[in-house]
């Protein structure tokens, strides 16, 4: 039994999703980020690369570096660019690329289930990496990183998932390689309940992409 909660998620505001949006901050060296902060002065690689906003030859201490990233984060939230839900809700993530599409879940899960061995890993950690990743974390106060976990999931779930995208995203963007990424939201108590009834029946999970995240 895997325990998985909604929480208060912050997205980019629908109709400038696709200036704020970026890819992930361990694809990306330093000088696509610079380039992806000139192209999109909104971006969110401002927050999870803040170097890329400094000059070349720039200031490499972790603290300052994170200090950037909170400001930086702080102004997206006030020029409202990034907006909060008011309940907390889970979120349907949808990416497609030609034939080929993925569908998964955003959510919270506690600390106590990594900690139990409900969340299985498959790989060492550096403590340098581990730090840098609770530095950000806790300048931040944010999670701008999730943890991509995969399973087993009953047939059940899946067809909920689908039932639950079969209706209009609350934002979609398409990225500089003709990737579709799609995010729904789910909010309603009753789709809350059969999610976490569902995922009773959920063994483990498994993290398929950010140990020194997670």
């Amino acid at each position: 039994m895997v325990t998985l909660k909604p929480f208060r998620g912050w997205h980019a505001l629908p109709e400038l999703a696709s200036e704020v949006a970026c890819p992930p901050y361990d694809v990306l060296s330093t000088g696509q980020a610079r380039e992806i902060a000139m192209r999109h002065p909104q971006s969110f690689v401002r927050v999870i690369r803040p170097e890329c906003t400094l000059p070349a030859g720039g200031t490499n201490a972790p603290d300052e570096l994170n200090e950037i990233a909170r400001r930086n984060l702080d102004s997206l939230i006030a020029r409202r660019l990034l907006v909060e839900f008011g309940s907390p809700s889970f979120f349907l993530y949808g990416m497609k690329e030609a034939q080929h599409g993925q569908l998964g879940l955003i959510a919270e899960i506690p600390v106590g289930e990594y900690e139990a061995g409900a969340i299985k890993v498959h790989e060492l950690t550096l403590e340098r990496k581990l730090e840098d990743r609770t530095r950000h974390i806790l300048a931040t106060e944010a999670n701008t990183g999730p943890v991509l976990l995969a399973a087993r999931l009953p047939a059940a779930t899946k067809a909920l998932f689908e039932r639950l995208a079969d209706r209009p995203p609350l934002v979609e963007v398409e990225d500089d390689q003709g990737t579709v990424h799609t995010l729904w939201k789910v909010g309603l108590p009753s789709e809350i309940e059969k999610i976490e009834k569902s995922f009773g029946e959920v063994d483990a999970l498994y993290i398929a992409d950010g140990h020194h995240r997670a």
